[in-house]
């Protein structure tokens, strides 16, 4: 489950969504400022930045989208994000209802 979930609202209803997502050991604050630099040039984007679902098995203050342990095999990353594809999914789904914004 996604639990954290920084949102920066557009002043007005929403026309667009900018889904900032952060890298293995990070979290979702390292890359939100990036809304304020941007919402300026995306007057009608609403931006959000999830932490992953999992802590980082690396970084105890950091988050992961899946482990990465035992190396970087590519075929097994590429299982690995294929599992938290529908974790993801919903948080898209349910963020696009929050926002009321069509498919």
């Amino acid at each position: 489950m996604i639990n954290t979930i920084l949102r920066l609202d557009p002043p007005q209803p929403a026309t667009a969504l900018v889904v900032l997502t952060h890298g293995y050991g990070a979290d979702a604050a390292d890359l939100f400022d990036l809304g304020h630099h941007w919402k300026d040039l995306l007057p009608g984007a609403a931006f959000i930045a999830p932490n992953a679902p999992n802590p980082c098995e690396m970084n105890p203050v950091g988050f992961q989208w899946w482990s990465l342990a035992d190396g970087l095999d590519p075929p097994n990353n590429l299982k690995r994000c294929r599992s938290v594809a529908p974790l993801f999914s919903q948080m898209l789904e349910d963020e696009r209802s929050r926002y009321g914004l069509p498919y």
